[in-house]
């Protein structure tokens, strides 16, 4: 603060957080802020986590202790001798571990077996059963684990089975964060490499649709009823009874 741009950039600020102060710049700190005596002490001595903020013209004291005993305060602490990432170590080599724990890696897509693909999905899927046929089965793996798989072939309706329109039979996955949409970003950029204009999937109406949303499909309309019905009725579980709300993804350029 005793260059002219440290005190230009301080007083120019609309927020400003200030913690525990040494003597000196306490007092350019007053002056600079016009700061009271009284507002003063909550930078003075102040223990880790409280302060002052400076908000616009207002200034407005904080208290915000972090409890010690948590899994998430070990990660972050940068105190030494604290934290998962202590002993000795210096506080680069612990910040590079720390950001190697919490910004994990970023999920990776690999070709997967559809016998695999199906093992799958019996065993994780909530509420439907394996597809019959396939095309072909991509998964999606969080480092060396593997997270989710989805499973394309042709429509099962079949005004939609005109050579152009791909379905994404099922997408299974075990919860990983962004695991849905990146299967389903990789299903249409594999589908549209073969040669498909359309894709097109289905959820459960009671779903939001929102791993879609993010992959670029639209909401394309109610389908089908509740129950299976035609010469090819299954007399066994395929899914629950319940409306599905179909999404389709066009390829750039492809007109309705």
């Amino acid at each position: 603060m005793d260059s002219v741009q440290a005190s230009t950039m301080l007083s120019n600020s609309e927020f400003i957080v200030m913690l525990n102060q040494a003597a000196g710049d306490r007092e350019k700190l007053a002056h600079l802020l016009n700061i009271s005596e009284e507002q003063m002490s909550y930078i003075t001595n102040a223990d880790a986590g409280c302060g002052l903020i400076k908000y616009g013209s207002a200034l407005v004291p904080f208290i915000n202790r972090f409890p010690h005993n948590t899994e998430l305060y070990r990660l972050m602490t940068t105190r030494p001798g604290e934290g998962r990432f202590s002993g000795g170590a210096g506080l680069m080599p612990a910040l590079f571990l720390w950001i190697k724990e919490v910004c994990k890696l970023p999920l990776n897509i690999k070709p997967c077996h559809l016998r695999a693909a199906r093992d799958y999905v019996s065993r994780y899927h909530r509420h439907s059963i394996p597809p019959v046929g396939g095309k072909f089965a991509v998964a999606c793996y969080d480092g060396d684990r593997l997270c989710g798989i989805a499973i394309c072939g042709r429509p099962v309706a079949r005004y939609l089975d005109d050579g152009l329109t791909l379905e994404i039979l099922r997408c299974c996955t075990d919860g990983t964060y962004n695991a849905c949409s990146k299967l389903y970003g990789a299903c249409c950029h594999i589908g549209f490499d073969m040669g498909y204009d359309r894709i097109v999937t289905y959820t459960l109406a009671s779903k939001t649709g929102a791993s879609l949303r993010a992959s670029g499909f639209v909401f394309d309309g109610i389908a089908g009823g509740q129950m299976w019905t035609g010469q090819r009725r299954r007399d066994y579980y395929v899914a629950p009874s319940e409306l599905k709300h179909r999404w389709m993804k066009r390829r750039a350029g492809e007109r309705p």
